[in-house]
């Protein structure tokens, strides 16, 4: 036996053919009202699926995707790409509102040369360069360029106020240009102008 008619009236037939592969083939026909239709281009079909998170209602062409508007009410994804393949996200980066990188650390001790850090994203440790003077390191690959917005906020003990915030800057001396690894900061006290440790540092990037 080579083909499998299902006659549903006298007007037609439906055909299904086995491919021309050695072995067993399995075909698994959808059971909730589902019709599934070939238009003349070969394109199949779909006119309602439901599962347990997705529902695709209307006509809906799939071929390498949805090419028309399909409403979905959950959908679980592991990483979200454009058209292209390119500019991948994760849902957890979407949801903390995709900063390439971020931290936050406490200035005034440190382990092993680095600073000790509250929480983390995409940055591999905080170096404790001396009194005020941090570099925050980078995960590696995670920046493509050096031309990213940097924002942050500083504050020491009880004092929220007359703080300031030296971003790509060595204490004392010279300006230090921020890199794709890494990027240098200083937290200074306005009154005097002098560095000081800050016990909460937080910095973070968008772009690169």
């Amino acid at each position: 036996m080579s083909k499998i008619r299902l006659h549903g009236s006298s007007s037609g037939y439906t055909e299904i053919a086995p491919v021309a592969a050695s072995g067993n083939n399995t075909l698994t026909l959808p059971n909730d009202g589902t019709i599934i239709s070939k238009d003349s281009d070969g394109a199949i079909g779909i006119t309602s699926v439901r599962a347990t998170n997705a529902h695709f209602s209307g006509t809906t062409r799939v071929t390498t995707g949805i090419t028309t508007t399909a409403q979905i009410t959950t959908a679980k994804v592991t990483t979200v790409q454009d058209a292209s393949g390119g500019n991948s996200s994760t849902p957890e980066q979407i949801e903390q509102g995709r900063a390439k990188a971020w931290v936050h650390f406490d200035g005034t001790t440190n382990t092993g040369g680095s600073c000790d850090v509250y929480d983390s994203y995409n940055v591999s440790s905080v170096t404790d360069n001396g009194t005020g003077d941090y570099t925050v390191n980078f995960t590696s690959g995670v920046l493509s360029n050096a031309n990213y917005c940097i924002t942050g906020s500083i504050s020491w003990g009880t004092n929220q106020s007359r703080n300031v915030l030296n971003v790509a800057t060595t204490p004392n001396t010279s300006y230090t240009a921020a890199t794709t690894t890494a990027l240098r900061l200083e937290s200074v006290n306005y009154g005097n102008g002098n560095s000081y440790d800050a016990n909460s540092v937080s910095i973070a990037v968008f772009g690169g």
